[in-house]
């Protein structure tokens, strides 16, 4: 992105008025979430709307849209991504906290019934991935053997 396109982008966003979430839309829960969380936190004086402006827009410009996933994903990759690294930057979490928090979230799935909620709770023993399956090569893909030439 350019200096003027990134210049441009950041005036569009300053202009967005948090009290007028209309327009919003959102395809995944999460997003409406991360969403929600940014608009609490900025009113509740975590941070000025300017620096969450000023941060989500870089992160738009240092993290473009992968070729596998729809705008509305990556804009909220982006969001994401810069709600994390404005809140990282003001001391109140960091990448090793969230790592230990996804953990913990992560065994608590795995404890949890089928068809039920997820209870989130810390301090779970360490469990594999259900979804680990051991049918599979981790490297090296194996070679056949031999080769049987075709018969007519």
């Amino acid at each position: 992105m350019s200096q003027s396109e990134n210049s441009s982008l950041l005036n569009k966003l300053s202009k967005i008025d948090v009290n007028d979430a209309a327009d919003v839309t959102f395809e995944e829960p999460w997003q409406a979430q991360s969403f929600a969380v940014t608009v609490l936190l900025s009113k509740s004086g975590l941070f000025a709307w300017t620096e969450w402006v000023e941060m989500f827009a870089k992160h738009i410009a240092d993290r473009p849209q992968h070729c596998d996933e729809t705008p509305q994903q990556a804009y909220y990759r982006q969001w994401l991504s810069a709600l994390e690294s404005l809140l990282d930057s003001k001391g109140i979490t960091s990448e090793q906290t969230r790592a230990l928090y996804k953990e913990d979230w992560r065994r608590s799935y795995i404890v949890t019934e089928h068809g039920q909620p997820i209870k989130f709770q810390k301090g779970l023993p360490d469990m594999p991935n259900p979804h680990h399956h051991h049918h599979h090569s981790h490297g090296v893909k194996p070679k056949p053997i031999s080769v049987s030439p075709a018969k007519k």
